[in-house]
């Protein structure tokens, strides 16, 4: 285990205990992920309609209130996989798809950017403070 970097130790470990699996997520697992999920929210009658919302250069912001989902009775249907790895798979990937794909920049906020940096007239890029255009 000398000159292993601590994160695969760790998922080697998780995987050996509890045949619990750390691998890649398949269309199937998700599929039955999805499923688990709407029986559930049907059955305890929470709605998990989830509304995109946009923040003013376009891009998809979290939602403000995420449904409270018994994420326990949910892995019942999904052997192998933990309650936080169904959480942030639902989320991440299911029920906001597009989330995480949106561009991270847009033209505006590009333009911006640009603006910010050639204000501070720095004469190589190693000299702007990215932490200080960051918090305008």
């Amino acid at each position: 285990l000398i000159h292993r970097k601590r994160s695969v130790i760790l998922t080697r470990a998780y995987s050996l205990v509890e045949n619990r699996n750390v691998g890649p997520w398949t269309i199937e697992e998700d599929d039955i992920l999805d499923a688990a999920v709407r029986k559930v929210a049907e059955e305890r009658q929470i709605n998990i309609a989830v509304e995109k919302r946009l923040d003013p250069f376009g891009v998809i912001i979290a939602p403000s209130k995420a449904p409270k989902i018994p994420w326990e009775e949910v892995i019942q249907a999904i052997p192998g996989r933990d309650v936080k790895q169904c959480h942030t798979r639902w989320w991440r990937h299911v029920a906001l798809p597009d989330f995480h794909k949106a561009p991270i920049f847009s033209a505006k906020s590009d333009y911006k950017l640009i603006k910010r940096i050639q204000q501070m007239e720095c004469d190589d890029f190693s000299e702007v403070n990215f932490n200080h255009i960051s918090s305008k």
